[in-house]
Order: structure tokens, then C-alpha cells, then sequence
């Protein structure tokens, strides 16, 4: 028997599963309850709509009052309310993410504030550097400095990075290790955080792929043909004697 307005039947098992907390898991945003409270909050709210939505779905494809026209374009509109719920959450989910990155990512940097006292210090750090440049041992002795030594990572991260004798990209992969090792609570925010705007992400796009399970268009757009009984009378306009 057709639980659902899609008859196929792939579709119809995937409705199902998504009746479950595990279907909201696996499709829609992973590892909500361990996430922090505001983007857990929102997105543990978008599973509870989405279950709602799908049973609400089931019990509309058997309701025995309502024509077929009439049970699309009633999914439709269940649909459409059930994105827009879904999307406010990810979207909250995912400007909590990308708050939290811009503050986790200014901590991180001002950990490398350089100090005008050792100005001397970092142009010898950046010379040193760029008299290594040839060394093909010196990439991998370089990475551990940055890790291990502030000074040397104030000294690239606070100049152009041909002074020190390497490449932009180098440059920025120097600074992110830099980063997580000397300020390891703020990279643990980013991390979290960076989780979180997947997840958003992932939940936002997934909603997308539900319009074609819920309903079809050319069969809701039937109910525009409907006769309306409640409409005025056609009386024509008669003049006064």
C-alpha cells in the first residue's frame, strides 16, 4: 500500500527513515546532541519539524475526504512550511558558527601579536629563513619552530612572505599550525564551530532534495481548475425601470 503521495518506493522508505532521530542523523546534520547549546537547539528543532512534516505527509496521502489534486496541493504548502522551519534553523545554526569562528580566529591571531621591542629579532628570524630556502631539510624544521617557538611564528606571520623566503600558501599553512598549537582552546572553538557550519550547511541543501517526495507540482496545480461554489452569483447587471 502507498504510505505517501510519491509511490516510489525508494522514496517511500526514505520517508520512513526520516520519521526516525536517525534518518534527521544521517541525512540532514550529524552529532546535534553534541554540539553546543544555541546550534543544537536550532537544528534539534528542525528534526522535530521534519518528523512532524513526514507523518503529517503519511496521514494526508490516506485522508479518504480529499481528492488527489487537492492532497498535493495540501503537501505543497506542508512542504513549504516545514523548508522555511528548517532553513531558519540551519541559518541560526550556521550565524552562530560563523560568529564564533571570527572570535575563536581573532583570539588565535592576537596570541601573535608582534612586539615592537623585537623588531630586530624577527627581521633575523625572516633573514635566517630565507637563507634556508634551498635547504630541502629546512620545510619540515621550519613547521616545528612555528609550533614550538612564538617569536618565530610572529616574525612570518607579521611580514610579507617572500621575506622569509616562502610562498603565501606556505605562509598560511605555517600560521593555522602555529595557531592550533599555541592557543589550543581557541583552535578547539574553530574546530567545533567549523563542524557546526557543515552540519548547517548540510541540513540547508538536504531539505532542497525533499520538494519531489512530498508532492508533485503538475498534479497540485489540478486544483486551479476547481470549481469554486462559494464565488458570487453570475447575475448579469439588470437596468432600473
Amino acid at each position: 500500500m502507498n504510505r505517501y503521495l510519491n509511490h516510489d518506493p525508494l522514496v517511500q522508505k526514505h520517508l520512513d527513515l526520516l520519521k526516525l532521530p536517525v534518518g534527521f542523523n544521517t541525512y540532514f546534520a550529524r552529532n546535534v546532541d553534541d554540539m553546543p547549546a544555541e546550534p543544537g537547539t536550532s537544528l534539534t528543532k528542525a528534526g522535530y519539524v521534519l518528523r512532524d512534516a513526514v507523518g503529517r505527509l503519511e496521514r494526508l496521502a490516506k485522508d479518504p475526504t480529499k481528492t488527489d489534486p487537492v492532497k498535493h496541493e495540501n503537501a505543497k504548502t506542508l512542504y513549504n512550511r516545514m523548508a522555511k522551519e528548517m532553513k531558519d534553523a540551519a541559518k541560526n545554526a550556521s550565524r552562530w558558527a560563523d560568529s564564533e569562528m571570527n572570535s575563536a580566529r581573532d583570539n588565535m591571531a592576537a596570541v601573535f601579536t608582534p612586539d615592537n621591542s623585537k623588531s630586530a629579532l624577527y627581521s633575523e628570524i625572516r633573514a635566517y629563513c630565507a637563507s634556508r630556502k634551498a635547504d630541502p631539510e629546512f620545510p619540515a624544521e621550519l613547521a616545528r619552530l612555528v609550533e614550538t617557538d612564538r617569536d618565530v611564528a610572529a616574525a612570518i606571520g607579521s611580514a610579507p612572505a617572500f621575506l622569509s623566503g616562502i610562498a603565501d600558501t606556505r605562509k598560511a599553512s605555517l600560521m593555522h599550525n602555529a595557531m592550533l598549537a599555541h592557543s589550543p582552546e581557541q583552535a578547539e572553538r574553530l574546530m567545533t564551530a567549523q563542524a557546526v557550519a557543515t552540519e548547517a550547511e548540510r541540513c540547508d541543501k538536504a531539505v532542497d532534495g525533499l520538494r519531489s517526495a512530498f508532492y508533485a507540482e503538475s498534479v497540485a496545480a489540478l486544483t486551479a481548475g476547481a470549481v469554486d461554489v462559494n464565488a458570487d452569483w453570475a447575475v448579469p447587471t439588470l437596468a432600473a425601470e
